[in-house]
């Protein structure tokens, strides 16, 4: 993992509510699926702001951050 991704990652850990508030966390070749215990922790603002994110999408319970070809991987 590169310097860059492990930036993205401890934003995106931070941003989600903690280590704490992730109950499960799956990825395919373009986003990290994140589904949360509470989704209120969630700062969608500063999710979006961190470069390399190129959005997000989130419905009840689970949050997917789109990183973009081969970096929700790593």
């Amino acid at each position: 993992m590169s310097e860059k991704e492990r930036k993205i990652a401890r934003a995106v850990l931070e941003h989600v509510g903690g280590a704490s508030n992730i109950a499960t966390l799956q990825h395919c070749m373009t986003r990290l699926r994140l589904s949360l215990h509470n989704p209120e922790k969630v700062n969608r603002d500063k999710i979006k702001a961190i470069p390399g994110v190129a959005g997000i999408v989130q419905s009840s319970k689970q949050l997917h951050i789109i990183l973009g070809p081969g970096t929700a991987a790593k």
